[in-house]
């Protein structure tokens, strides 16, 4: 996922699809956008008058960015409001429950196949596409497979319900991309499983069990379900929560040096420390600790 912007607003999906919003980083990022679009000097107290430098905001800002506490996201669709300004654009954002308490329930992280992560995926570019059934469950039939067409999931989701009222409304102001450098971040785009797993389910993968790798040979098939199915003794990133392309990758770098690997080969291999750098990387981006892996 990324930080929207102004520009996303004439995408097809935008309004469609769903979102990801920080409720706890929304007054974050109004102070960042309102330094970005007056400059700190112009922003003044109602009673003195008084205005702070614009170093001292950047300063503010900097400590906000750092704060290390955990974000607070939910689901939300999005709608531009009338503006002449392309370059700033007021954003409503309304949130989406889903009928289950997701504290409780696993809402990506225990999906098992490759078809459920793209049905799954295909919920999220348009929710509307999959109504809700006679049993209050959303049914997700099919999912398109490239150059297979559809392929059967039987994916099972609660109902997505709107919400309204106070602390379910959440107006967002859009910057373009110049001037949205530097500015934190609280509603994000181009939202994927991944996305979900480590900001909604909390990072709970039924797949690793959070370690964010597996044996691709002792998985009970579901290594298989994911196409990456191999021997065992290395250790392969998670298809589900470290994400597919991921892991694709992983597999088939693992399956040409399976032998090498297997009997300790020693020496400077600089593919080896590339491919450990990018899943370590992907586990850092989102939000993972460090995990070992075998490469």
């Amino acid at each position: 996922m990324r930080a929207a912007r102004a520009s996303d607003i004439g995408v097809q999906y935008f309004t469609k699809s769903l979102h990801l919003l920080d409720t706890g980083r929304v007054g974050e990022c109004y102070i960042g956008q309102l330094v970005a679009r007056c400059g700190g000097s112009n922003i003044r107290s109602k009673r003195r008058n008084a205005a702070l430098p614009t170093e001292i905001w950047n300063m503010i800002i900097k400590l906000l960015k750092a704060d290390s506490r955990r974000s607070e996201y939910c689901f939300v669709r999005a709608s531009a409001l009338p503006s002449t300004n392309s370059s700033q654009r007021l954003i409503c954002c309304t949130r989406y429950n889903f009928d289950k308490d997701l504290s409780e329930y696993l809402l990506a992280g225990n999906l098992d196949s490759k078809k459920a992560v793209r049905a799954f995926g295909d919920f999220l570019i348009d929710p509307d596409r999959f109504p809700v059934g006679e049993d209050g469950q959303i049914h997700i039939e099919d999912a398109y497979n490239g150059g297979v067409g559809c392929v059967e999931t039987g994916l099972e989701l609660p109902a997505l319900n709107e919400m309204s009222g106070p602390g379910n409304v959440f107006y967002v102001a859009l910057l373009d991309e110049k001037k949205n450098e530097g500015v934190i971040p609280c509603l994000m785009v181009d939202v994927d499983i991944l996305d979900v797993i480590a900001f909604i389910d909390d990072g709970d993968c039924r797949v690793c069990d959070g370690l964010r790798s597996i044996c691709p040979g002792c998985t009970s098939g579901v290594a298989h379900e994911f196409g990456v199915f191999m021997g065992c003794g290395v250790d392969l990133a998670c298809p589900l929560c470290m994400g597919l392309d991921l892991a694709v990758e992983h597999h088939g770098f693992l399956k040409e040096r399976y032998h090498l690997h297997l009997q300790d080969a020693d020496g400077d291999d600089s593919e080896a420390e590339d491919m450990m750098e990018r899943v370590l990387g992907r586990a850092k981006e989102l939000g993972y600790g460090w995990n070992y892996l075998s490469m």
